[in-house]
């Protein structure tokens, strides 16, 4: 998860400017991604989270021991129609699909974690643990066929975008700027697109876990077993 936005502790007086985003959604680890090309220009900045609608706020400051409050209001662009029933209907689905990122994202950190273990166990076992070995590169296959459809593992560099069908996590980038572009509540087309895509990272989530469940449990009570001192 990415770390909250705080105000410097350097002595002094300090400027803390608050964009009016919620945090964004958990990233990918790209120590666990596989090698890439070096990218020719920075990296983009993580997407932020959904911003907050128009209302009454408070500020808390804590200071060791002593925490000092203020009350603040966030007002609408006058010159914009949208009611408040539109605004909160765009954060709850803004929310939704940030959320709903942030689990696929965890879910391939955490593939990407079970496919580096599974190689270990395998590439450890030796020609008298054919079995396990077996075991562990159909759990890796399975594995690795859910993560091919939660983000392009075929890609070369961030922005290498056009080559190859994108993953469930660039639809759900899309959705999301398409949501938060707009001044005025989601369409009725945004929304029944978003629910759908969310609906199959769902799905794929609900794959890997049964893996875990089923194939990961299997790998590791073998695992178990050999590791076990044979009487």
């Amino acid at each position: 998860m990415p770390a909250a936005k705080r105000p410097s502790l350097r002595p002094g007086l300090n400027r803390f400017v608050w964009d009016l985003k919620y945090p964004g959604p958990e990233t990918l680890d790209a120590s666990l991604a596989p090698p890439r090309n070096k990218p020719l220009v920075n990296l983009p900045d993580p997407p932020s989270g959904p911003t907050v609608v128009p209302g009454q706020y408070r500020v808390d400051l804590s200071i060791g021991s002593e925490t000092m409050t203020a009350e603040l209001t966030i007002v609408k662009d006058p010159r914009l129609s949208a009611t408040p029933e539109a605004y909160r209907r765009q954060f709850e689905l803004m929310q939704a699909l940030t959320a709903s990122l942030g689990r696929l994202n965890r879910t391939v950190n955490d593939i990407r974690r079970l496919k580096q273990r599974l190689h270990v166990l395998a590439s450890g076992s030796g020609s008298a643990g054919q079995d396990l070995a077996a075991l562990a590169a159909a759990a890796t296959e399975r594995l690795a066929a859910v993560e091919a459809v939660l983000v392009d593992v075929k890609r070369e560099s961030p922005r290498d975008v056009l080559r190859n069908p994108a993953g469930l996590d660039d639809t759900l980038g899309d959705l999301i700027s398409t949501v938060s572009v707009s001044d005025t509540a989601p369409t009725a087309q945004a929304a029944a697109v978003s629910k759908e895509v969310m609906a199959r990272v769902d799905a794929e989530i609900g794959r890997v876990e049964r893996i875990v469940e089923t194939d990961i449990a299997e790998v590791d009570r073998l695992a178990l077993g050999r590791a076990s001192p044979q009487r």
